[in-house]
């Protein structure tokens, strides 16, 4: 199974003590910030109303990471989003060729370039 590390992705130490060895954490308010990375990529329930959710979100909305278009939103139910979760030999390439498209989006430089949502 690919760990963060073998795919060259690297946590803040911040946001590393939270999540630990999980798969994510909980965040208050009040930590936002530590949200500020060089991509932050979602998991929601739902792509459209989540996504618009935490776009408006005040604290959010002053984040680079969201100013500049560095955010990826996967939703649970779509095979992107559930391979995320369920990484085996055979879903890793599927995440991947569908991942690393809306990667290179996001970590282009360029705010004006949309992340699309990732293909089913």
């Amino acid at each position: 199974m690919a760990e963060r590390d073998d795919l060259d992705s690297k946590l803040p130490p911040g946001l590393a003590e939270v999540t630990g060895k999980e798969f994510g954490a909980n965040l208050s308010r009040e930590r936002t910030d530590m949200l500020d990375t060089g991509v932050l990529i979602w998991l929601v329930d739902s792509y459209d109303t989540d996504r618009a959710k935490v776009q408006a979100d005040p604290l959010y909305s002053r984040l680079k990471v969201k100013t500049e278009g560095r955010d990826i939103y996967l939703e649970n139910e779509e095979l992107v989003g559930a391979a995320t979760s369920f990484i085996t030999p055979l879903s890793l390439p599927f995440l991947l060729d569908r991942l690393v498209p809306q990667l290179t989006a996001a970590v282009d430089g360029n705010p004006a370039t949309a992340v699309q949502r990732a293909a089913t």
